[in-house]
């Protein structure tokens, strides 16, 4: 249903006018559904996907539609990769000392690669628009800490250059801040660099650039040709309604995502209960309904306080799985 069975329902409930109110209410929408997409890992927004890293640097650059990394694995091998903390690296020893299978996420860059070179980026439609696209990048120049360029495609033309010479990533560490454009497209915008060298590309149905930056080992560590692949399990990155035939990243919730807005913008505490109470039950009940038949194991782990024993003259190892021992 999406966007605009949303904004219909929640126009009936407040008593908001459409299209005049529109705005004001897209506003609440998404707030709400933002709220709901970072309360849970809502059913279906967890996917799983296979990514070819660069073995030279140790780093996995993860495209726009990764949100939160919940688990990385070896392709191969299926060796598991364990999330560390970044500090430890800086150390005495390097954070990866006891093993290669460790991974950092360095942060999230709106550029997939590091600018080399400081010279002007070229912005360019895959195809024409009807009407003129906006691109903004923000980023460091030779005389400017932060300064933002606006290149305009005009429209029925395709591409357009930058007059700032951005600093390459190796001066500055955020050399390319934020790339944006201001209408969403029917086409993706690619911004390239002086050698032709794709460096962003902005989708069509979002606003801005978004790469999660993830390092695998590190630098000194000579990656095989036969592990230069890796099974990333990840959430879905949230991506807001903008226009009418938007749908949320995940089916299901619209209903959730209505008694969310109400919750929001109740007068009564009564009544914002009541709102919440609904919310939580859709979202539990599409949970359930999905989860059924679902083969789940369950690892209770080592007894902390006794070893091998026997119940009923049977020998019980408390170093394997077994449910729950009732009392007797």
């Amino acid at each position: 249903m999406g966007a605009e069975y949303i904004l219909r329902q929640c126009a009936q409930k407040l008593g908001a006018k459409l299209p005049a109110q529109r705005d004001w209410l897209l506003e609440k929408v998404n707030q709400a559904a933002f709220e709901l997409w970072k309360s849970d890992d809502l059913t279906h927004s967890v996917l799983e996907q296979v990514f070819e890293f660069d073995t030279e640097n140790s780093q996995l650059t993860l495209p726009h539609y990764v949100g939160e990394v919940r688990g990385l694995r070896e392709y191969n091998s299926g060796v598991a990769i364990t999330l560390k903390d970044m500090r430890p690296r800086y150390n005495h020893y390097a954070w990866n000392s006891v093993g290669q299978w460790k991974y950092r996420v360095r942060g999230i860059s709106p550029i997939l690669r590091d600018l080399e070179n400081s010279a002007p980026l070229t912005v360019t439609l895959v195809k024409p628009e009807l009407i003129a696209v906006n691109v903004t990048i923000t980023g460091a120049t030779e005389f400017s800490a932060r300064l933002s360029e606006t290149v305009t495609i005009a429209a029925g033309a395709t591409s357009g250059n930058t007059v700032a010479n951005f600093f390459p990533s190796s001066v500055a560490p955020q050399a390319i801040s934020e790339i944006k454009k201001d209408i969403v497209t029917k086409h993706n915008v690619e911004i390239t660099d002086a050698d032709g060298e794709l460096i962003a590309v902005i989708p069509s149905n979002e606003l801005s650039t978004r790469y999660t930056l993830v390092e695998i080992g590190d630098k000194f560590f000579n990656w095989s040709v036969n592990h230069n692949c890796v099974e990333v399990l990840f959430k879905l990155n949230y991506r807001p309604f903008v226009v009418d035939t938007d749908e949320y990243p995940v089916s299901g919730y619209d209903d959730t995502i209505m008694w969310k807005v109400l919750e929001n913008n109740a007068t009564k505490i009564e009544d914002a209960i009541a709102f919440r109470k609904k919310a939580s039950s859709l979202k539990s009940d599409l949970a359930t309904d999905t989860e059924v038949s679902l083969d789940q194991d369950i690892k209770f782990g080592n007894s902390r306080y006794f070893g091998d024993f026997t119940v009923d003259d049977q020998f019980v190892s408390p170093r394997r799985c077994y449910g729950p021992i009732s009392s007797r």
